[in-house]
């Protein structure tokens, strides 16, 4: 089993520390007190790397400005569809606690996807790291709870990841360590304790020709009985006597989670098997009660809506529910998010954005805009474009400061698809896939280097307008994830429910790359 262990999540211990060994985590110990870090992350937008990959699996690399190599393996069925992956490498982590600093980071969107199975990131830096003082790293969102994430067993700077987010490695001794063993969110607590214990084995065993330490399956499956009896448990016992949302959700989401890391652990046979069937009437009480409330509100109900997604998906991911299941009916969803009114076939959507790009003394200006013609699919509340369709370039200003000159600009135009999701409140998330990297809008120019620089003149390519959008939708999606809305996407601002709905929007945003941004949408339906 321990061969196994080190894909689970975050943290380092004491244990086997040659400076003062750790005590045994003691039972009843979860939930903990929170204690998170947040820092500062900033990503190297102009090395940001793109594809899509779907249920066969795939894998995707990236450069860091310092020759870092990141590979990501994804492996066949470790997602259910496509969906565009995009690693950013990270150029500093601001105010991280480490005395060794940061070794190398890389960021993954969309923020938030999970997988079914484990994914590999690898991290080849161009020299070496000194393996004692290598310390694996996670972050949330833009630098929220800052954690210790375990590294695999042997020399080789690899990690398994069951969700995305943000990783990497840094170099610390011990003592810097205890700062980030104590992070908010209730998952990755269970994550950094186990987390604690792999990292400490892996230590041990590379100092000791591969011999991890004898009680480490002893104190693993203690760490998963405290967290169960005191955290699982008593939320699946709450969820069974209440038709509070939350409470429902929760449960859902926490038991969810522990099945999954069990499973991958080799549990099955222990406390998975008595969780199991706890589990499954808390996602039938929560799909049958969130229809009933969801059917009764004029508009159908947002909260009511995504618990029934959450246990649906559940249950067919941790039960293997056939899809057509009448316990966790996918028209009832549809019905829920349509509240009980009939959502237009086809759409055509006008899409216009102007972004003010500034970094390293390059100010870019930028418009682009596409028009798009979207159907609805399979009677959801999903529609998307059928076709590729064009992106185009309709002004590309460049400037900066100093002696650095830019000329022959040129924007070179792209090729996307477009989903539009109506949530159950009516509201509208916009999600997009470029085709390739060849898809994603490019920026030519001429860089005239400064005379006392050495002179000379070279062409050079980037994505600004595509960072912008990325980092926009970040945004959004990161404020989903904190108010806990199950929103998709960007928020376009527009909505089809309760009608006669909201068809035009202007966003305005801004961030470290883009100094202003402006989206502007127009909907229109079609008969």
């Amino acid at each position: 089993m321990i061969r196994h262990l080190s894909f689970l999540l975050l943290a380092i211990s004491l244990a086997g520390c040659r400076d003062k060994p750790a005590q045994p985590k003691k039972a009843g110990t979860f939930p903990l007190e929170p204690n998170p870090v947040k820092v500062s992350v900033r990503r190297d937008s102009l090395r940001t790397s793109s594809a899509t990959v779907g249920p066969a699996g795939g894998t995707i690399t990236a450069a860091g400005s310092d020759s870092t190599r990141f590979t990501l393996t994804i492996p066949p069925k470790a997602l259910d569809g496509d969906s565009t992956i995009t690693m950013t490498p990270v150029s500093a982590i601001e105010g991280l606690p480490l005395s060794g600093g940061l070794v190398a980071a890389v960021h993954f969107e969309p923020e938030g996807l999970r997988f079914n199975l484990p994914v590999e990131l690898r991290i080849d830096p161009p020299g070496d790291a000194p393996v004692e003082q290598q310390v694996g790293l996670g972050y949330l969102g833009e630098g929220k709870d800052l954690h210790l994430y375990p590294l695999d067993r042997g020399r080789a700077l690899t990690m398994r990841l069951l969700h995305f987010s943000g990783y990497g490695i840094g170099l610390g001794a011990m003592v810097d360590l205890l700062r980030l063993l104590q992070p908010a969110d209730p998952r990755a607590q269970l994550e950094a304790q186990i987390g604690a214990l792999i990292a400490a084995d892996r230590r041990l065993a590379l100092e000791n020709d591969g011999k991890g330490d004898p009680q480490f399956g002893t104190k693993l499956s203690k760490l998963f009985q405290d967290y169960y009896d005191h955290v699982v448990l008593p939320k699946i016992d709450a969820a069974m006597h209440t038709d509070d949302w939350h409470v429902m959700f929760d449960a859902v989401q926490t038991a969810t989670d522990f099945t999954r890391i069990s499973a991958m652990l080799g549990e099955e046979e222990s406390m998975l098997a008595k969780l199991l069937p706890l589990l499954e009437p808390v996602l039938v009480r929560g799909f049958a009660r969130a229809y009933n409330r969801c059917i009764q509100k004029v508009g159908g109900d947002k909260e009511a809506g995504m618990l029934m997604i959450v246990a649906r998906n559940s249950a067919m991911t941790v039960f293997q529910v056939a899809a057509d299941d009448p316990r966790f009916s996918q028209s009832k969803i549809d019905k829920c998010f349509a509240g009980g009114t009939p959502l237009p076939k086809h759409l055509e959507l006008s899409f216009e954005s102007v972004f003010q790009f500034e970094q390293g003394g390059i100010q870019a200006k930028m418009t682009l805009g596409s028009t798009l013609k979207l159907d609805q699919t399979g009677g959801t509340t999903t529609y998307d474009t059928k076709d590729w369709t064009p992106l185009v370039y309709r002004g590309f200003e460049l400037g900066g400061s100093g002696c650095t000159k830019y000329t022959n600009a040129i924007g070179h135009d792209g090729v996307w698809r477009v989903s539009l999701m109506v949530h159950p409140d009516g509201k509208i998330g916009m999600t997009w896939n470029f085709r390739a990297m060849d898809g994603v809008p490019t920026e030519k120019m001429t860089i005239i280097n400064c005379p006392q620089g050495g002179g000379g003149s070279h062409d050079s390519d980037a994505r600004w307008w595509w960072a912008c959008l990325n980092q926009i939708s970040s945004q959004d999606v990161e404020q989903a994830m904190r108010e806990g809305t199950g929103y998709i996407g960007l928020a376009t601002g527009m909505r089809l429910l309760p009608a006669p709905g909201i068809l035009a929007a202007d966003l305005k945003r801004n961030d470290f790359l883009c100094k202003e941004g402006v989206i502007s949408l127009r909907l229109k339906v079609l008969p």
